[in-house]
């Protein structure tokens, strides 16, 4: 509520004191319900009251006539209730002097609902009101009774739950309170004006107690204004007297409050009888003023105060007197303020206006009337003049009022207790407060501020008007009030400055005020009220906005009710809301309100000093853009971690490094670490005595966190304890992350990829019919470098985000944590801190972080119950000993485009940011960067259903490592296990080779022969050293398996502990040193609870990888190639000067010969050749060797076929008949492949010139032709392979003789035998046949060139393959 609104101070003389007391057993928010709803009638109109019979016994005096009574009743006027739910007692002595500090009624808040007895609770309230025997009048309020609860008892009043005539029922009872306390008033005042002597109030300091060598016996008496006029001093509660304690330590001192009855009248008249009975008739007049204007009776109020000031004055009574001006004041106040017509409000103003049913009668839907606020009295001065000149003559008229309280009593003499003179002060501090906040500009009369302390040297008025100031002796007129105005003020009164010329109060003037109550012997009064005055000046700073001054104060008001709540003993009265009224067995006293306040105040006090909570960037914009949003989990304290660990390099580097590496310091932060220290600790301590052990730990943890580099470890291993003791003795709630303070500092939270045969990999359905995966929408950079793109965007790090978790399996979290304090910190009970999904985490007993840490990985773990998205949200643990922290990660604020410049650079601190200021109005320029609505930081992780496990069996009888010489084929099986609890329907194995690196040696210019590049990077690549082999229990396969490394798919159903093998082919490759089997299985069948129409479109497979290592050793390997025609069996075509000599040597018959069984004629034998190849065994062991020649490559049998066997280190030597070739112009024409696996590069072949080069490719494919005609099969020990032949090369004469022409010609002469020399004798002129046989060996339909004229001739057209028999006749032989 605003200060304008709140009721006026300077008005309490005209209030009524009621006090409102639970009656128990009753909560505490309903009785606060209550209280609130009877507060609405704090106006009593009297025109509202039925006069009294005055003329029964009952309302008879002494003197027979009830004359004040009857005056009570002849006006129009308003009754002010004031509802209390307090009662101090340290202010009896004050009651007589002042009747508005007496309680003079009180009402019990009964609730029907919560009571199980009305009759039992009755008992209650009349047990609680033998405590306050000098109240006028008492009721009982039953609210909300039910039908089963009757009404029978006598005095308690049933409130029914009707909200359409609530408030015509409490408005009648509040009518029938007020007509009898004016009854109780009129009596009253009869009996002052009776009395023989009337006292002051006489007060004891605490300080003055311990100057006097023996203390006062206390006396206590009931107030005079008892209808029953004194009571014994046995019927009040006593009031204990106990020495109070210098300043210094001062909030360990008890009040000595005394208060005087019939003795103590007797006493003080010993001392002063003359001049206190002349003085009895003036205050007597004050006390009859008093009742009157609390009956509402303005008119009379005045002139008994006119009266009753006129004979104070001459009587010097200084305090009687300055009490009697501000109720004077307070009776002109609301004598003027109804004329002006701002209140009380008019029937027809909103007010009054009625919220309840139209059709009910006008006295059950009218409004109670409410008090005067200071928003009512500045508006009323603003539109009616007079009132105007009254408010603005109120601070003149208290300057007087305080110098009248001063000259009351001196400061060290027996009795002075400057109470009344700064309550006066702290009054108008607050009436001057309002007005500035209600900009009121009114000249002021003398300026409304006041001096502090008389200057020792003069001039101040000069310097005043130098600087253009006023004066107060020379500006401003002086009000002329009747009895007051020859009362002169202090002489440097007159050396004041005038601000602003008078008009309306500035802060300074309320920093006067307040300070000048400060300043006037605080010290010297009670615990109680110390704490009543510093709380009023520390609101008085509140209102003008001195922060700095209202948190000293504020400071002030909390180290004082810490005192209060430490003390040995309790003061009578009680500083809070709730009085004390519940202490027998059955009902347990309520627990000290003023702990709250007090933690209050220490909050404040923080905030004030820079020690509390900053708002957030995000919270300040969303509160000047008016809008509604989330609490920020982390505002700009966090500034300082970011700072320390916004380089995130050492996270990565080794951990030597990480450990060695020293923290930096924070940037520089708003106000001062030393007395920001004292607030904090000075919290944690009065939170401790409070019992507040939540606040303990809060206060202590942000102690830690914002000025542990201002605590030394001393200092911050005493925090720790403190904060252990409040762990492990008591309950403290979890703590959320903006009170955790992250203490320990989570800087990274990676979510650990599971192991490579249980990761899951996604693939669309798609796949599962033939189709292809779909590309990736997000188009790939072309460029290996791209000085463009990502320029100025940070690097973002994946921390396993994208890491796919399993339900119903274990996940890993690696947790990475900093100890920024000088002591070890130790953990328990850490878990991940998830949402949204259903979540078992795993706790990690205990972990101890080391001193000054800057990294510290943990590794955690949980289990994801059902799929979704899980969000990861930070960690929770246990502190200190059992104190449960939620922390969030630092990551989220490295996120924040603030943190951060456009090139990824931290931020440089802002100016206004660096001395804690904000301008209001004022947004930064990147507020747009910031959502409207932002939701909490978390790192979501994908979580899919349960999936497949297998297993590999391993087997001792399939070994994976193996031996193998080079050609060798052989197999192995590969044992699968279903472990998991779901069906596998795929199955695909992938088979990865692994070679030796081997050192390749070029030529000087680098170049290569396209052969040798065909050779390795074509042939050799295709060749396999892994595959599945398909049919296991078919014939043994001899040769390698050609083709690239491919993927095989198996369609089965294994179900859930289902075993079956899967044949591993394998071929001895030289270079080939193992490979990997790759095993991706999954269970695609869809679950029949998910819904038909959306069925998933991903599924998912798991690997399994089984390694293989080989060691291939040669065996067999050729090491010589030549051809020969069999038509010259003597000399080899081939050049035989390169051949290894140690290979020559004698060989034998059987061995220089082919199969003699072959018999081929003439002509057959040119179509033939012999292959000639060495073959040597560098193994140790024996080798049955099979050489098969197949005419047609594409024949599964062989032509021709036979066997030998190689010894160890023997060479010997093969001849193997084969038929020549003659390939088309076409094939031999075509280019010598190339790796089409490889980037494209330059070429680094070497470049032929053009008939080189189709010569080349000429013998190049005859050489294809002829390996692909021989195959060389060995079997050893058990052992089979073949031999490579890729390593021979054919020569140009090799290959002429390979090559045959392309058209053979067979001549014959029929009748004649060829001779031995190979010619046929004919006889001279004898008539011969010659027979001429054409052969076409090509493809295609050849025509021959056209004759001679002479020669015979004749055109034909042979076909292939085709023989033609030509018959020429008559021959001529010459």
């Amino acid at each position: 509520m605003s200060v304008a609104l709140l009721p006026v101070d300077l008005l309490r003389p005209s209030q009524v004191r009621v006090l409102l007391v639970p009656i128990h057993p009753i909560r505490q928010e309903t009785f606060r319900k209550y209280v609130e709803i009877i507060s609405e009638f704090a106006v009593v109109s009297t025109t509202d009251l039925t006069k009294p019979d005055l003329t029964k016994s009952q309302y008879v005096q002494i003197s027979g006539v009830a004359k004040y009574t009857q005056q009570m009743y002849e006006h129009e006027g308003f009754l002010h209730m004031n509802y209390v739910t307090f009662y101090d007692r340290e202010h009896i002595p004050l009651e007589e002097m002042q009747p508005w500090r007496q309680v003079v009624a009180v009402i019990g808040v009964m609730h029907c609902q919560q009571i199980p007895s009305i009759g039992d609770g009755f008992k209650r309230f009349q047990s609680i009101l033998t405590r306050y025997p000098s109240v006028l009048a008492s009721r009982c309020f039953a609210f909300e009774p039910t039908e089963q609860q009757a009404d029978d008892t006598r005095g308690c009043i049933m409130i029914p739950d009707d909200p359409k005539k609530l408030s015509f029922y409490l408005m009648t009872q509040m009518n029938d309170l007020a007509n009898e306390l004016l009854v109780a008033f009129g009596n009253m005042a009869t009996h002052a004006e009776k009395r023989p002597m009337i006292n002051g109030p006489m007060m004891s300091s605490p300080i003055g107690a311990l100057v006097t060598s023996a203390a006062p016996s206390p006396m206590v008496a009931s107030s005079p204004f008892s209808p029953g006029g004194a009571q014994s001093a046995s019927t009040q509660s006593p009031h204990n007297i106990s020495g109070g304690l210098p300043s210094a330590t001062r909030e360990n001192s008890i009040a000595t409050l005394v208060s005087q009855d019939s003795t103590a009248s007797m006493l003080g008249s010993l001392f002063a009888p003359d001049k206190t009975k002349k003085r009895t008739p003036a205050r007597a007049q004050k006390i009859v003023g008093d009742l009157f204007l609390l009956a509402g009776r303005i008119d009379l109020a005045i002139s008994s105060y006119l009266v009753a000031m006129e004979a104070m004055k001459a009587a010097s009574d200084y305090q009687w007197q300055a009490a009697t001006m501000e109720s004077y004041y307070c009776a002109l106040i609301l004598s003027v303020l109804p004329k002006t017509g701002v209140w009380p409000p008019s029937e027809g103003s909103d007010q009054n206006t009625p919220e309840s049913d139209e059709d009910l009668p006008a006295s059950l839907t009218r409004q109670p009337i409410k008090p005067p606020t200071y928003r009512t009295l500045f508006q009323a001065a603003r539109s009616h003049p007079q009132f105007r000149m009254l408010i603005c003559d109120i601070p003149e008229r208290y300057r007087e009022i305080v110098s009248l309280y001063e000259r009351s009593y001196q400061a060290g003499q027996p009795g002075n207790y400057p109470y009344m003179q700064i309550q006066g002060c702290l009054f108008m501090s607050k009436f001057l407060a309002a007005m500035w906040r209600c900009k009121f500009n009114g000249p002021i009369t003398n300026g409304a501020g006041v001096l502090l302390f008389t200057p020792e040297s003069k001039g101040i008025a000069d310097i005043a008007s130098n600087m253009g100031l006023q004066s107060a002796r020379t500006g401003g007129t002086t009000g002329n009030t009747t009895g007051a105005g020859s009362i002169p003020g202090p002489a440097s009164d007159k050396d004041r400055i005038i601000l602003h010329g008078g008009l309306g109060a500035s802060r300074v003037d309320v920093s006067s005020w307040a300070m000048k109550g400060w300043a006037s012997g605080i010290e010297f009064l009670t615990l109680s009220d110390q704490i009543r005055c510093v709380t009023a000046i520390t609101t008085a700073y509140a209102l003008v906005g001195h922060k700095k001054k209202h948190g000293f104060f504020l400071r002030q008001t909390a180290l004082l009710l810490a005192a209060n709540i430490r003390g040995s003993s309790r003061p009578a009265g009680r500083m809070g809301s709730l009085p004390e009224i519940s202490e027998t067995e059955t009902l347990p006293p309520i627990a000290t309100p003023e702990a709250a306040g007090l933690l209050e105040c220490m909050r404040n006090v923080c905030a004030a000093y820079g020690a509390g909570r900053t708002p957030s960037l995000d919270e300040r914009i969303n509160q000047e853009a008016g809008r509604e949003g989330p609490k920020a989990v982390f505002d700009d304290d966090d500034e300082s971690w970011v700072d320390d660990y916004f380089d995130e390099q050492d996270l990565d580097a080794p951990i030597e490094e990480a450990s060695t590496r020293r923290i930096r310091k924070s940037r520089v932060k708003h106000g001062w670490p030393d007395l920001q220290i004292d607030c904090l600790k000075e919290f944690v301590d009065i939170a401790d005595a409070c019992g507040a052990h939540h606040d303990v730990v809060a206060r202590g943890l942000r102690l830690l966190q914002r000025l542990h580099r201002h605590l030394s470890e001393m200092e911050q291993t005493d925090v720790m304890e403190s904060l252990k003791a409040a762990s492990i003795n008591h309950t403290i709630p979890p703590l959320a992350p903006a009170d955790s303070c992250r203490v320990p500092i989570v800087r990274r939270i990676e979510i650990v990829r599971q192991g490579l045969t249980e990761i899951p990999y996604p693939h669309p359905r798609s796949l599962l019919d033939g189709g292809v995966a779909a590309d990736s929408t997000q188009a790939k950079d072309p460029f290996l470098y791209n000085p463009f793109a990502d320029k100025g965007k940070i690097a973002k790090k994946d921390l396993g985000k994208s890491v796919l978790l399993v339900a119903k399996e274990t996940a890993f979290f690696d947790v990475t944590f900093a100890n920024p304090f000088l002591f070890a910190l130790e953990i328990e009970d850490l878990q991940i801190d998830t949402s949204e999904l259903d979540f078992k985490p795993i706790l990690q007993q205990a972990v101890t972080i080391p001193a000054s840490s800057r990294t510290f990985t943990v590794r955690l773990a949980g289990v994801p119950l059902v799929p979704g998205t899980l969000c990861v949200k930070g960690i929770r643990a246990k502190l200190f000993g059992g104190l449960e922290v939620q922390i969030g990660c630092l990551t989220q604020l490295l996120e924040i485009p603030r943190m951060r410049t456009k090139d990824g650079r931290r931020r440089p601190q802002d100016e206004a940011q660096r001395f804690g200021k904000w301008v209001e109005g004022k947004t930064p320029a990147n507020k747009d960067e910031i959502p409207k609505t932002q939701p909490l930081w978390h790192i979501p992780i994908a979580v899919i259903p349960a999936q497949p496990a297998l297993q590999i069996v391993q087997d001792a009888a399939a070994p994976t490592s193996r031996m193998l010489f080079a050609g060798e084929c052989t197999s192995f099986p590969v044992r699968l296990e279903n472990i998991g609890n779901t069906h596998i329907d795929l199955i695909t194995v992938g088979l990865l080779e692994a070679y030796a690196e081997t050192e390749r040696v070029l030529s000087p210019e680098a170049q290569e022969e396209p052969e040798d590049v065909y050779e390795r990077d074509v042939y050799w690549r295709n060749v396999r050293s892994l595959w599945v082999e398909k049919d296991p229990f078919g014939h043994e396969r001899v040769g390698p398996v050609m083709g690239d490394v491919v993927v095989e798919r198996i369609a089965l159903d294994l179900p859930p502990g289902g075993v079956m093998e899967i044949m591993i082919g394998v071929y001895g490759k030289m270079g080939c040193t193992g490979g990997t089997i790759t095993i991706s299985y999954a269970s695609t069948a869809l679950d029949p609870d998910i819904d038909i129409a959306t069925p998933p479109t991903t599924f998912y497979t798991r690997t399994l990888i089984q390694p293989v290592l080989l060691t291939v050793a040669r065996s067999l390997h050729p090491v010589n190639m030549d051809t020969m025609l069999l038509t010259d069996r003597h000399d080899f075509s081939g050049d035989n000067s390169g051949r290894d000599q140690s290979n020559d040597r004698n060989l034998s018959i059987e061995e220089m010969t082919v199969d003699l069984d072959l018999e081929l004629n003439m002509g057959a034998r040119e179509d033939y050749y012999l292959f000639v190849l060495d073959m040597r065994n560098f193994w140790r062991g024996v080798f049955e060797v099979v050489f098969e020649v197949y005419d047609d490559p594409d024949s599964l049998k062989p032509t021709y076929e036979t066997r030998t066997v190689v010894h160890a280190g023997v060479t010997k030597r093969i001849h193997l008949p084969m038929k020549r070739l003659h390939l088309p112009a076409s094939q031999v024409s075509k280019r010598i492949p190339e790796p089409e696996w490889k980037q494209f590069v330059v070429g680094k072949t070497r470049k032929r010139p053009p008939e080189e080069e189709r010569e080349r490719r000429v013998w190049f494919w005859y050489r294809q032709e002829v390996l692909r005609r021989v195959r060389v099969r060995w079997t050893a020990s058990g052992r089979q392979g073949v031999v490579g032949l890729r390593a021979l090369k054919l020569a140009r004469e090799m290959g002429q003789v390979v090559r045959r022409c392309a058209m053979g010609v067979d001549v014959q002469v029929h009748g004649v035998t060829l001779g031995a020399e190979g010619t046929w004798p004919v006889k001279m002129w004898e008539k011969t046949v010659v027979v001429w046989t054409i052969t076409n060996f090509l493809a295609a339909h050849p025509h021959p060139s056209n004759p001679g004229p002479t020669a015979p001739s004749a055109i034909i057209t042979i076909s292939h393959r085709l023989i033609a028999t030509i018959l020429i006749i008559d021959v001529n032989i010459n």
